[in-house]
């Protein structure tokens, strides 16, 4: 049996939508997105190999390791670390400290 896919314009009652992966081409009004920490690491995806990762971390390694899980290709993409610092990834297996 294959998977089925649906367009539509739900909108949720309560304001809030649960699932494990949400796409949307478009976020109108007052949206926010919530990504929990899963595992100590959460993610947006924002582009193609381009994402928001939230972390606990706070060594370059630790943020490496958790994002080349996900994509191996993750070079503009950015962690927020819990710990109050910023990441950048200049390439696909470094990340610097930007805050």
């Amino acid at each position: 049996m294959g998977t089925t896919h649906f367009k539509s314009n739900i909108v949720a009652q309560g304001k809030t939508i649960t699932a494990n992966t949400v796409t949307a081409t478009t976020l109108t009004g007052n949206t926010s997105v919530t990504a929990p920490l899963l595992h100590s690491s959460g993610r947006i995806k924002i582009g193609d190999h381009q994402y928001i990762f939230i972390s606990t971390a706070n060594t370059a390694a630790t943020i490496v390791a958790e994002a080349t899980a996900i994509d191996a290709s993750v070079k503009g993409s950015i962690t927020l670390s819990s710990a109050g610092s910023m990441w950048l990834f200049t390439a696909d297996n470094a990340a610097t400290k930007v805050k």
